[in-house]
């Protein structure tokens, strides 16, 4: 019997048939393999697309952080703004304040001069009766030296 089968296998493998078989063999195993790599390939891109997601989310995220800072930022322009006025305002009251402080130190001077160059003397008899008593004229002084 395997004597009978020899002579067959060997008019198979010089036959077309045989090649045919391994040709068919053969696409089938590359039909297969690519059938593999397409699934492989079909995880791969829904992989990515869960990442690409993902990280569309983190960006809308950014985006509205960033919005959120530019908004903050605004505010806190504004209130530098207002808060460089308040110290100007400040500044020139400070200011005017030490030109009228300079002033006062210059009138109390000038009074200072007058009261220590005051000589005192008797009065005449003509002074006596036409010059107002000394109640009137310390009520007079004490109106003209008062704070302004």
């Amino acid at each position: 019997m395997l004597g009978s089968l020899l002579p067959l296998a060997g008019r198979l493998l010089g036959s077309t048939w045989l090649w045919v078989a391994v040709l068919l063999l053969v696409s089938l195993g590359a039909g297969a393999a690519l059938y593999v790599q397409d699934l492989r390939h079909e995880a791969e891109v829904s992989a990515l697309g869960g990442e690409l997601a993902a990280q569309e989310v983190q960006h809308a995220a950014t985006r509205s952080e960033l919005a959120e800072s530019k908004r903050e930022t605004a505010g806190l322009r504004v209130a530098l703004d207002q808060a460089r006025n308040a110290t100007e305002a400040l500044q020139d009251n400070v200011r005017a304040a030490l030109v009228r402080e300079a002033q006062a130190r210059a009138d109390a001077e000038a009074r200072k001069a007058i009261i220590s160059a005051m000589r005192t003397r008797e009065r005449t008899e003509a002074e006596a009766r036409e010059v107002v008593d000394d109640a009137t004229r310390h009520s007079a002084a004490t109106r003209l030296n008062r704070p302004w």
